[in-house]
Parts: C-alpha cells; sequence; structure tokens
C-alpha cells in the first residue's frame, strides 16, 4: 500500500521546519548492495541526517540517523 501523498506534489515551504522530505536510495556496490536514507528540510534544502545499512528492510532496532548537521544560522532566512 502506498504512503499517502500529504505535501499533494508541493515541495515547497515558506519557513524552516515546515516540510520536511525523505528519500531512500540503493547502491550497487561489488560487496553488495548499500541502501541510504535521507531527511532533507524543503525550505533551506539542506540534508538534515541520513542512515545507510548494508540490509534491507533494516531490523527494527536499527538506530538512528547516523548523521545529524545542526541547522546553521543563516538557514533560518536564506535558501542556500
Amino acid at each position: 500500500m502506498p504512503a499517502p501523498d500529504l505535501l499533494q506534489r508541493d515541495f515547497t515551504a515558506e519557513v524552516p521546519n515546515q516540510k520536511w522530505c525523505g528519500d531512500f536510495k540503493q547502491a550497487d556496490t561489488d560487496a553488495g548492495p548499500v541502501y541510504l536514507a535521507s531527511v532533507e528540510d524543503l525550505f533551506s534544502r539542506r540534508m538534515l541526517g541520513f542512515a545507510t545499512s548494508d540490509r534491507y528492510p533494516p531490523p527494527r532496532s536499527s538506530s538512528p540517523p547516523r548523521r545529524t548537521w545542526p541547522s546553521p544560522p543563516e538557514a533560518a532566512t536564506s535558501r542556500a
């Protein structure tokens, strides 16, 4: 069952932290597939965090995103 389209395909945001978007990618390597999940703020277009795994789906006890970045002060007022 597909997830509901809560944004109704409108990927613009007027202020920071109003809308976030997630993405999931598979990269095939010589050692096997690697999976990347990421989250982006649609106002600043900055990546908020990501996680990687060599298993799909990841185990239920998977850790939170491995890397997150604090929002720089200019992210609140500009689109980088």
